[in-house]
Protein backbone atom coordinates (compact mmCIF):
# COMPACT_ATOMS: atom_id res chain seq x y z
CA UNK A 1 0.00 0.00 0.00
CA UNK A 2 1.07 3.42 -0.83
CA UNK A 3 1.82 6.09 1.68
CA UNK A 4 1.04 8.86 -0.79
CA UNK A 5 -2.08 11.18 0.09
CA UNK A 6 -5.14 10.48 -2.09
CA UNK A 7 -6.27 13.36 -3.75
CA UNK A 8 -9.64 13.44 -1.63
CA UNK A 9 -7.75 14.13 1.34
CA UNK A 10 -5.93 16.78 -0.14
CA UNK A 11 -9.37 18.38 -1.73
CA UNK A 12 -10.80 18.04 2.12
CA UNK A 13 -7.71 19.44 3.78
CA UNK A 14 -7.04 22.23 1.53
CA UNK A 15 -10.83 22.76 1.95
CA UNK A 16 -10.91 22.81 5.84
CA UNK A 17 -7.79 25.28 6.01
CA UNK A 18 -9.46 28.01 3.34
CA UNK A 19 -12.20 27.82 5.19
CA UNK A 20 -10.14 28.07 8.59
CA UNK A 21 -8.78 31.51 7.13
CA UNK A 22 -12.12 32.77 6.15
CA UNK A 23 -13.53 32.26 9.40
CA UNK A 24 -11.87 35.22 11.39
CA UNK A 25 -13.58 38.40 9.04
CA UNK A 26 -16.85 39.03 10.05
CA UNK A 27 -19.57 38.61 7.07
CA UNK A 28 -22.58 40.77 6.35
CA UNK A 29 -23.56 39.68 3.33
CA UNK A 30 -27.78 39.56 2.77
CA UNK A 31 -28.10 41.60 5.19
CA UNK A 32 -32.50 41.04 4.35
CA UNK A 33 -34.10 38.54 5.24
CA UNK A 34 -37.11 36.52 2.84
CA UNK A 35 -39.74 39.04 1.99
CA UNK A 36 -36.82 41.83 2.06
CA UNK A 37 -37.28 43.22 5.73
CA UNK A 38 -34.11 44.64 6.33
CA UNK A 39 -32.08 42.90 9.61
CA UNK A 40 -29.16 44.74 9.89
CA UNK A 41 -29.46 47.96 11.37
CA UNK A 42 -32.98 48.12 13.65
CA UNK A 43 -33.15 47.28 17.13
CA UNK A 44 -35.27 43.82 17.79
CA UNK A 45 -36.95 43.08 20.40
CA UNK A 46 -37.56 39.29 21.88
CA UNK A 47 -40.82 38.12 22.42
CA UNK A 48 -40.55 34.21 22.96
CA UNK A 49 -38.64 31.34 22.17
CA UNK A 50 -40.93 28.36 20.92
CA UNK A 51 -38.59 24.95 21.95
CA UNK A 52 -39.91 21.39 21.40
CA UNK A 53 -40.88 21.31 24.97
CA UNK A 54 -41.64 25.39 26.31
CA UNK A 55 -42.34 28.93 24.99
CA UNK A 56 -39.79 30.63 26.87
CA UNK A 57 -41.62 34.76 27.34
CA UNK A 58 -39.57 37.15 28.88
CA UNK A 59 -41.35 39.27 31.60
CA UNK A 60 -40.66 42.54 30.10
CA UNK A 61 -39.63 41.92 26.20
CA UNK A 62 -38.28 45.82 26.03
CA UNK A 63 -35.74 44.67 28.89
CA UNK A 64 -34.06 42.08 25.62
CA UNK A 65 -33.18 43.35 22.42
CA UNK A 66 -30.98 42.75 19.95
CA UNK A 67 -29.20 45.37 17.11
CA UNK A 68 -27.09 43.95 14.11
CA UNK A 69 -24.53 46.85 12.61
CA UNK A 70 -23.24 47.43 9.43
CA UNK A 71 -19.81 46.52 10.65
CA UNK A 72 -20.50 43.36 11.71
CA UNK A 73 -21.12 43.68 15.60
CA UNK A 74 -24.10 42.85 17.32
CA UNK A 75 -25.70 44.98 20.83
CA UNK A 76 -27.29 43.00 22.68
CA UNK A 77 -29.78 44.24 26.26
CA UNK A 78 -30.39 40.67 27.92
CA UNK A 79 -32.35 42.45 31.00
CA UNK A 80 -30.13 44.71 33.52
CA UNK A 81 -26.94 43.71 31.26
CA UNK A 82 -25.58 45.02 28.24
CA UNK A 83 -23.17 43.83 25.66
CA UNK A 84 -21.64 43.37 22.32
CA UNK A 85 -19.88 40.62 19.79
CA UNK A 86 -19.09 39.79 16.52
CA UNK A 87 -22.20 38.66 14.55
CA UNK A 88 -22.24 36.27 11.04
CA UNK A 89 -25.19 36.93 8.46
CA UNK A 90 -24.40 35.21 4.88
CA UNK A 91 -28.06 34.76 3.27
CA UNK A 92 -30.53 33.83 5.68
CA UNK A 93 -27.77 31.96 8.10
CA UNK A 94 -26.84 33.90 11.06
CA UNK A 95 -23.97 33.12 14.15
CA UNK A 96 -22.94 35.14 16.93
CA UNK A 97 -18.96 34.85 18.14
CA UNK A 98 -19.08 35.19 21.75
CA UNK A 99 -21.56 38.10 23.33
CA UNK A 100 -19.44 40.13 26.27
CA UNK A 101 -22.17 41.66 28.32
CA UNK A 102 -22.04 43.88 32.01
CA UNK A 103 -22.08 41.26 34.65
CA UNK A 104 -25.19 43.11 37.12
CA UNK A 105 -27.30 40.84 39.35
CA UNK A 106 -30.34 40.69 37.56
CA UNK A 107 -33.36 39.70 39.24
CA UNK A 108 -33.95 36.16 39.82
CA UNK A 109 -36.99 35.52 37.16
CA UNK A 110 -34.77 37.18 34.60
CA UNK A 111 -34.64 35.41 31.29
CA UNK A 112 -30.53 37.27 30.71
CA UNK A 113 -28.50 34.28 30.51
CA UNK A 114 -31.27 31.99 28.83
CA UNK A 115 -31.62 34.39 26.20
CA UNK A 116 -27.42 35.25 25.53
CA UNK A 117 -27.30 31.27 25.47
CA UNK A 118 -30.27 31.00 22.53
CA UNK A 119 -28.69 33.98 20.57
CA UNK A 120 -25.16 31.89 20.94
CA UNK A 121 -26.98 28.74 19.19
CA UNK A 122 -28.41 31.17 15.81
CA UNK A 123 -28.80 29.52 12.92
CA UNK A 124 -31.01 30.59 10.35
CA UNK A 125 -33.40 33.91 10.12
CA UNK A 126 -36.65 34.41 7.87
CA UNK A 127 -40.11 36.16 8.02
CA UNK A 128 -43.07 35.66 9.29
CA UNK A 129 -45.20 38.98 8.92
CA UNK A 130 -43.97 41.65 10.04
CA UNK A 131 -41.57 39.62 12.74
CA UNK A 132 -38.23 38.49 13.13
CA UNK A 133 -37.39 34.95 13.58
CA UNK A 134 -34.30 33.23 14.55
CA UNK A 135 -34.01 28.99 14.01
CA UNK A 136 -31.88 27.78 16.57
CA UNK A 137 -29.38 24.93 16.00
CA UNK A 138 -30.72 20.78 16.29
CA UNK A 139 -33.95 21.98 15.74
CA UNK A 140 -33.63 23.58 19.73
CA UNK A 141 -36.30 26.28 18.87
CA UNK A 142 -37.43 29.54 17.51
CA UNK A 143 -36.54 32.85 18.89
CA UNK A 144 -39.28 35.30 17.84
CA UNK A 145 -38.91 39.13 17.58
CA UNK A 146 -40.26 42.37 16.65
CA UNK A 147 -38.90 45.59 15.43
CA UNK A 148 -38.94 48.26 17.51
CA UNK A 149 -37.21 51.06 15.61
Amino acid sequence: MSNRPRPLVLVLASTLALAGCMHGAPKTTGGTADGGGQIVGPTWMWVYTLTPVEIVTPAVPADYTLQLGTDGRAAVRADCNRGSGNYQLEGPALSFGTLATTLMMCTPASEGERFLRQLGGAAHTFWRGDTLMIDLKVDSGTMRFVRVR
